[in-house]
Protein backbone atom coordinates (compact mmCIF):
# COMPACT_ATOMS: atom_id res chain seq x y z
CA UNK A 1 0.00 0.00 0.00
CA UNK A 2 1.21 3.48 -0.87
CA UNK A 3 -1.15 6.16 0.45
CA UNK A 4 0.09 9.68 1.15
CA UNK A 5 -1.79 12.93 1.51
CA UNK A 6 -0.10 16.33 1.93
CA UNK A 7 -2.14 18.78 3.99
CA UNK A 8 0.24 21.76 4.07
CA UNK A 9 3.87 22.65 3.36
CA UNK A 10 5.42 25.97 4.33
CA UNK A 11 8.89 27.51 4.14
CA UNK A 12 9.55 29.98 6.98
CA UNK A 13 12.46 32.40 7.36
CA UNK A 14 12.65 34.37 10.56
CA UNK A 15 15.31 36.68 11.92
CA UNK A 16 14.04 37.10 15.48
CA UNK A 17 14.02 34.45 18.21
CA UNK A 18 10.82 32.41 18.23
CA UNK A 19 9.38 30.15 20.90
CA UNK A 20 6.55 27.90 19.80
CA UNK A 21 4.63 26.67 22.84
CA UNK A 22 3.67 23.04 23.39
CA UNK A 23 1.05 21.90 20.89
CA UNK A 24 -0.04 18.95 18.78
CA UNK A 25 -1.48 18.48 15.28
CA UNK A 26 -4.13 16.25 13.73
CA UNK A 27 -1.57 15.09 11.12
CA UNK A 28 2.02 13.84 11.12
CA UNK A 29 4.68 16.55 10.77
CA UNK A 30 8.20 16.89 9.46
CA UNK A 31 10.04 20.07 10.41
CA UNK A 32 13.23 20.49 8.36
CA UNK A 33 15.87 22.93 9.64
CA UNK A 34 17.56 24.28 6.51
CA UNK A 35 19.64 26.70 8.60
CA UNK A 36 19.77 27.87 12.18
CA UNK A 37 19.96 26.13 15.49
CA UNK A 38 17.79 25.65 18.52
CA UNK A 39 15.88 22.93 20.29
CA UNK A 40 12.78 20.82 19.90
CA UNK A 41 10.91 19.12 22.71
CA UNK A 42 9.04 16.00 21.66
CA UNK A 43 6.98 14.67 24.53
CA UNK A 44 9.42 14.80 27.46
CA UNK A 45 12.64 14.69 25.43
CA UNK A 46 14.71 17.69 24.31
CA UNK A 47 16.60 17.49 21.02
CA UNK A 48 19.01 20.09 19.69
CA UNK A 49 18.85 20.83 16.00
CA UNK A 50 21.13 22.58 13.54
CA UNK A 51 21.52 22.93 9.77
CA UNK A 52 20.19 20.03 7.70
CA UNK A 53 18.48 18.15 10.47
CA UNK A 54 14.79 17.28 10.55
CA UNK A 55 12.30 16.41 13.24
CA UNK A 56 9.37 14.03 12.91
CA UNK A 57 6.26 14.09 15.13
CA UNK A 58 3.33 11.71 14.92
CA UNK A 59 -0.19 13.12 14.84
CA UNK A 60 -1.25 14.04 18.37
CA UNK A 61 2.30 14.19 19.82
CA UNK A 62 2.94 17.18 22.04
CA UNK A 63 5.95 19.19 20.90
CA UNK A 64 7.46 22.66 21.19
CA UNK A 65 10.32 24.54 19.53
CA UNK A 66 12.77 27.27 20.45
CA UNK A 67 14.70 29.06 17.70
CA UNK A 68 17.08 31.57 19.39
CA UNK A 69 18.81 32.61 16.14
CA UNK A 70 17.64 33.35 12.57
CA UNK A 71 16.29 30.18 10.96
CA UNK A 72 15.07 28.85 7.64
CA UNK A 73 12.59 26.05 8.23
CA UNK A 74 10.37 23.91 6.01
CA UNK A 75 7.51 22.12 7.72
CA UNK A 76 4.79 19.93 6.39
CA UNK A 77 1.68 18.23 7.72
CA UNK A 78 0.64 15.00 6.08
CA UNK A 79 -0.89 11.56 6.45
CA UNK A 80 0.85 8.47 5.16
CA UNK A 81 0.43 4.76 4.89
CA UNK A 82 3.30 2.95 3.23
CA UNK A 83 3.72 -0.77 3.83
CA UNK A 84 6.88 -1.44 5.84
CA UNK A 85 7.56 2.25 6.67
CA UNK A 86 7.12 3.56 10.20
CA UNK A 87 8.75 6.92 10.88
CA UNK A 88 10.28 7.41 14.33
CA UNK A 89 9.92 10.54 16.41
CA UNK A 90 13.09 12.52 17.02
CA UNK A 91 15.65 14.69 15.24
CA UNK A 92 17.75 13.19 12.45
CA UNK A 93 20.53 14.19 10.03
CA UNK A 94 20.17 14.82 6.31
CA UNK A 95 23.91 15.11 5.69
CA UNK A 96 23.76 15.02 1.89
CA UNK A 97 20.58 17.19 1.74
CA UNK A 98 18.65 14.56 -0.25
CA UNK A 99 15.49 15.06 1.80
CA UNK A 100 15.82 18.84 1.47
CA UNK A 101 15.82 18.57 -2.33
CA UNK A 102 12.71 16.39 -2.27
CA UNK A 103 10.90 18.80 0.09
CA UNK A 104 11.68 21.77 -2.19
CA UNK A 105 10.31 19.84 -5.18
CA UNK A 106 7.25 18.86 -3.12
CA UNK A 107 6.53 22.47 -2.13
CA UNK A 108 6.86 23.69 -5.72
CA UNK A 109 4.57 20.95 -7.03
CA UNK A 110 1.98 21.29 -4.25
CA UNK A 111 1.38 24.97 -5.00
CA UNK A 112 1.46 24.65 -8.81
CA UNK A 113 -1.67 24.50 -10.91
CA UNK A 114 -2.25 21.55 -13.18
CA UNK A 115 -4.42 18.56 -13.84
CA UNK A 116 -1.97 16.03 -12.34
CA UNK A 117 -0.24 18.12 -9.66
CA UNK A 118 -2.13 16.61 -6.71
CA UNK A 119 -1.18 13.07 -7.79
CA UNK A 120 2.38 14.16 -8.54
CA UNK A 121 2.65 15.86 -5.09
CA UNK A 122 1.43 12.67 -3.41
CA UNK A 123 4.09 10.62 -5.22
CA UNK A 124 6.78 13.13 -4.17
CA UNK A 125 5.45 12.97 -0.59
CA UNK A 126 5.83 9.17 -0.73
CA UNK A 127 9.43 9.68 -1.83
CA UNK A 128 9.96 12.16 1.05
CA UNK A 129 8.54 9.74 3.65
CA UNK A 130 10.66 6.84 2.38
CA UNK A 131 13.75 9.08 2.28
CA UNK A 132 13.05 10.29 5.84
CA UNK A 133 12.84 6.65 6.99
CA UNK A 134 16.17 5.91 5.30
CA UNK A 135 17.74 9.00 6.91
CA UNK A 136 16.43 7.89 10.30
CA UNK A 137 18.08 4.49 9.84
CA UNK A 138 21.33 6.14 8.73
CA UNK A 139 21.28 8.45 11.76
CA UNK A 140 20.94 5.45 14.05
CA UNK A 141 23.84 3.65 12.35
CA UNK A 142 26.02 6.78 12.29
CA UNK A 143 25.94 7.34 16.03
CA UNK A 144 29.55 7.68 16.97
CA UNK A 145 31.33 5.98 19.79
CA UNK A 146 31.59 8.73 22.37
CA UNK A 147 35.16 9.96 22.78
CA UNK A 148 35.03 10.63 26.53
CA UNK A 149 38.53 12.13 26.55
CA UNK A 150 37.37 14.70 23.97
CA UNK A 151 34.25 15.41 26.04
CA UNK A 152 36.19 15.95 29.28
CA UNK A 153 38.78 18.10 27.47
CA UNK A 154 35.94 20.20 26.05
CA UNK A 155 34.46 20.65 29.53
CA UNK A 156 37.86 21.49 31.07
CA UNK A 157 38.63 24.04 28.34
CA UNK A 158 35.26 25.77 28.61
CA UNK A 159 34.59 25.94 32.34
CA UNK A 160 34.39 29.73 32.28
CA UNK A 161 31.91 29.91 29.41
CA UNK A 162 28.53 28.28 28.75
CA UNK A 163 29.02 24.67 27.69
CA UNK A 164 26.72 23.59 24.88
CA UNK A 165 25.98 19.99 25.86
CA UNK A 166 23.05 19.81 23.43
CA UNK A 167 25.36 20.49 20.48
CA UNK A 168 27.90 18.02 21.84
CA UNK A 169 25.19 15.35 22.12
CA UNK A 170 24.06 16.03 18.55
CA UNK A 171 27.67 15.73 17.32
CA UNK A 172 27.58 12.13 18.57
CA UNK A 173 24.09 11.48 17.18
CA UNK A 174 22.26 11.46 20.51
CA UNK A 175 19.45 13.53 21.99
CA UNK A 176 20.52 15.68 24.92
CA UNK A 177 18.48 13.53 27.34
CA UNK A 178 20.06 10.27 26.15
CA UNK A 179 23.56 11.80 26.18
CA UNK A 180 23.19 13.06 29.76
CA UNK A 181 22.01 9.62 30.92
CA UNK A 182 25.02 7.95 29.29
CA UNK A 183 27.30 10.61 30.83
CA UNK A 184 25.88 9.89 34.29
CA UNK A 185 26.34 6.14 33.80
CA UNK A 186 30.00 6.65 32.81
CA UNK A 187 31.00 9.31 35.35
CA UNK A 188 28.50 8.81 38.17
CA UNK A 189 27.50 12.48 38.09
CA UNK A 190 25.17 14.61 36.00
CA UNK A 191 26.27 17.08 33.35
Amino acid sequence: MLDCSLKKIVNINHINPIEIKTHAHAHDEITYFVSGEGSIRIGDTDYPYKNNTFAFFKAGTLHSEYDPVPCNIIWLHFDYGIDGIELKEGVFWDVDKTLLGILKKLKSTFYSQGQYNKSFAESILSEAVITAAIKQSESERQRKEIDWERVTDYIDNNLRSPIDFKALALDYGYSYDRFRHIFKDVFGTSL
